[in-house]
Order: structure tokens, then C-alpha cells, then sequence
């Protein structure tokens, strides 16, 4: 008899800069110490679908001070990805996390090489509502992301590349 198992895929966060779909999958409290005492972090993680990765699961995270004032790090995220209205019609109420898992977005995802790293550091940039942000090859080396504005029109951004 034969015995056949498959080999789950595993989680990387190895991935490529660029612009892909993600969904919300893990909100994680964290405590951090710092000289004024500990201070209540939340780590967001995210499962990005990534074209030719399927055997792999690809994951971004990106921590952030447990802050939602306005125009704290964490209210700022959340207002490019969930919009300003998401506040307004929760203002003085409680933000359950767990209610976020799920949702999906675009997420765009750069690289930072420094130290003495071997492989880059990849960084969420911004999480957008999902659709509002296309990635096209315009010639080899560079990349035109488009980002639609509320009235729907185009803004594109040319990165790298040679002329």
C-alpha cells in the first residue's frame, strides 16, 4: 500500500517589491519596554498573493504602536486602507481586530538592503482598498503603478528603469 502525505506549503517573507492582493491574517498584541515603561504594540499580518509563489505561503507583517489617535501611525494605515469614513462612523467606540482579519486589500511592498543584511528587509508600505491599485510592466526594469483616485482617474508613478 502506498502512502501518500502532502507537504503543507510554509510561510515566507521573502518577497518581491511591487504591488499585490493581500488579505488580513493575523492581528497580534505585543508589549514592548522602552524607558517610560512598556508600551502596547500590534503586529499586522498579512498573506499576499504573489504570482508564482503558490507553493509557498508569501507573508508581510509591519508593527505599529497601539496608537488610533488622529494622525498616529496606525490611524494613518488604516485611513488609506479603510478610509476616513471607517473612523467617523466608529468614532468613541471600541475597534474589535479580530473583526478586521479577512479583509483584503492591495498592498504595496518595497525592499530596504542596509546593514549587514544578505537579502532586503521588505516593508508594507500602505495597504489600499482592494482593486484601487494595478501593477504594469512597461519595460524591462521598471514598473508603472496606478493609483486611482476617488474621482477615478489615473495617477501614475514610473519607478526605475532606463530610457
Amino acid at each position: 500500500m502506498k502512502i501518500i502525505k502532502k507537504i503543507p506549503a510554509v510561510k515566507t517573507f521573502d518577497l518581491p517589491a511591487g504591488i499585490y492582493q493581500a488579505t488580513l491574517a493575523q492581528c497580534k498584541p505585543m508589549t514592548k519596554q522602552t524607558k517610560k515603561g512598556p508600551q502596547e504594540w500590534v503586529r499586522l499580518l498579512y498573506e499576499v498573493q504573489v504570482p508564482g509563489m503558490a507553493d509557498q505561503i508569501p507573508c508581510a507583517g509591519r508593527n505599529f504602536l497601539l496608537d488610533l489617535n488622529p494622525g498616529s501611525d496606525l490611524r494613518n494605515f488604516f485611513e488609506g486602507w479603510l478610509g476616513a469614513d471607517f473612523f467617523s462612523a466608529k468614532s468613541n467606540q471600541d475597534l474589535d481586530f479580530d473583526t478586521l482579519v479577512g479583509r483584503q486589500g492591495d498592498i504595496s511592498l518595497s525592499h530596504y538592503l542596509g546593514g549587514n543584511n544578505e537579502k532586503p528587509f521588505v516593508n508594507i508600505d500602505n495597504v489600499f482598498p482592494l482593486n484601487s491599485q494595478r501593477l504594469t510592466v512597461v519595460r524591462p526594469g521598471s514598473v508603472t503603478i496606478s493609483h486611482f483616485k476617488a474621482d477615478g482617474c489615473e495617477k501614475p508613478i514610473v519607478v526605475g528603469g532606463k530610457d
